[in-house]
This record gives C-alpha cells, sequence and structure tokens, in this order.
C-alpha cells in the first residue's frame, strides 16, 4: 500500500477527536457534538471509517442503521431505531489531500456490504450543501423523509439506494 495514497481502515475509539476536529471544520454550518460523534460511532463501529495518507487521518465516513424515511437529526446522541432498514450515511468528510481517490465509492462499497449482513434494504443518507446532485452518480435516489429530521440540518435531501 503506497503511504502518499489516502485509504480508508475502520474507525476506532482513539479517531474521534480527529472525527470532531475534521468534521465540524469542514462543515461549519453543521457542527455537531462530539457527544453525537460517538454515539453514532458506537452504534455501528463495523460501519464507521477513517481515511489515512501518510499515517495521518485525512478523512471519515461515520454510518450507522437507521430507518427508512427516519434517520438520527444533526447533534443527535440519542437514537435507536425502531425498525432499522437501512445503513444510513451520516457524514463523510475528506480532508483537500483525500479528495480525488476513489474514496466515496470505497466507502459506499464497504457500506453496502454491512447493510448486507444485516439483511437491510440499503444505503440512506441526508444530501446537504448542494450534493444531491453527486449522489444519483453512486445510485441514489431521493425518497420521503421526516420533515424535522431534514430542518435539523438547515435543509437537504433525503436519498436512499436499494442494495
Amino acid at each position: 500500500m503506497n503511504p502518499a495514497i489516502p485509504a480508508w481502515r475502520p474507525m476506532r475509539e482513539a479517531d474521534l477527536g480527529f472525527v470532531d476536529r475534521l468534521g465540524n471544520s469542514i462543515y461549519p454550518d453543521h457542527v455537531e457534538s462530539f457527544a453525537a460523534f460517538a454515539a453514532k460511532f458506537r452504534a455501528c463501529p463495523e460501519a464507521c471509517l477513517v481515511a489515512e495518507k501518510g499515517g495521518r487521518g485525512a478523512g471519515y465516513c461515520l454510518a450507522l442503521p437507521a430507518d427508512a424515511g427516519n434517520p438520527p437529526r444533526l447533534d443527535q446522541v440519542r437514537y435507536v431505531p425502531a425498525k432499522p432498514a437501512f445503513i444510513h450515511l451520516h457524514d463523510i468528510a475528506l480532508s483537500e489531500a483525500a479528495r480525488g481517490h476513489g474514496l466515496v465509492p470505497l466507502a459506499i462499497e464497504r457500506l453496502a456490504e454491512v447493510a448486507r449482513a444485516k439483511s437491510f434494504a440499503g444505503l440512506s443518507l441526508i444530501a446537504v450543501m448542494g450534493t444531491e446532485t453527486m449522489w444519483p452518480r453512486y445510485g441514489f435516489k431521493p425518497a420521503p423523509c421526516d420533515r424535522a429530521v431534514i430542518a435539523s440540518f438547515g435543509g437537504g435531501v433525503y436519498m436512499n439506494r436499494p442494495l
């Protein structure tokens, strides 16, 4: 493996400080508490990844089981899905150094593996900051969602992708 090229590895509890710093710097209009990041990681560690480049953190993917159309709100610490049906890609954040290396499709494939192992219907996400035009290339389509969830992000488009 070439250390100059970023690659995903499983997230560890010790990575949460990095996740908190990077996420809140990349998404200043979508700030989350350390407790919210930690709760989402603990809900499904196998669906959380860190991108490393040269031995340093360069990005992360934070995902967890969620109900169809009712994923966790922004900065929600306690979330227990009633009937989990999707692995919800809550957040993917890549530093400039990690962009352009094909990490997004690799993360999506890893999340699909987790969803298949749990016999879920697919993947979901809330596209924010105009990214709803990017996600269809990875198979995501708009779907109905609880309005209060979307409002917690200041707007966005809930999307899912069947397996």
